[in-house]
């Protein structure tokens, strides 16, 4: 009888354990889907918070996109294409919509990085991603005049991620 007792204990002490172990992966997968996952999420617990980034003014514009990207980074690579649009809007300037790049690296690195892809950024700055309250890359905020995030945008842009940013601008690009 007590060899049995012992067998059943043993028996429910591996059940928990794999258990525990199946749990534990289920976390850590849905901790990658959110960091890693190369489709482009919004994150609502982000927006209405304060960003800075050193030697730029949010005042200085109604609003303004900033974009964060790493060289190293092949999502943000892969989104360049749709976000060279974000760089080159002159509607976006004629409306006082600011749009700057931004990234860990030092801003020389992402001008050279942004060179080789065809693009001439104006506005470049190199921060730190707690600045920003951005965890991954690419990212693309929509931040207020008081430097408040409206919108974030992060993982791959694609055209229908493009699309859903255009059109959250346009309640900010008003005639």
């Amino acid at each position: 009888m007590a060899r049995s007792k012992t067998a059943l204990f043993e028996h429910g002490a591996n059940l928990l354990t794999m258990a525990t172990c199946v749990f534990g992966c289920w976390i850590l997968w849905h901790m990658y889907q959110s960091v890693g996952a190369p489709g482009a999420t919004t994150n609502p617990a982000v927006e209405g918070l304060t960003v800075e980034v050193p030697g730029y003014d949010f005042k200085r514009s109604d609003a303004t996109v900033v974009i964060t990207l790493s060289s190293t980074c092949k999502y943000c690579t892969e989104s360049l294409p749709f976000l060279a649009s974000l760089f080159t809007s002159q509607v976006l300037r004629e409306r006082g919509i600011a749009v700057i790049a931004t990234s860990l690296e030092t801003e020389e690195s992402l001008r050279t990085y942004l060179g080789v892809h065809g693009l001439e950024v104006e506005h470049v700055y190199s921060v730190s991603p707690d600045m920003l309250w951005v965890r991954q890359t690419p990212a693309v905020s929509i931040v207020d005049s008081g430097g408040r995030v409206v919108r974030i945008w992060r993982g791959l842009i694609t055209k229908r991620r493009l699309d859903e940013i255009t059109v959250a601008l346009q309640g900010r690009v008003t005639d």
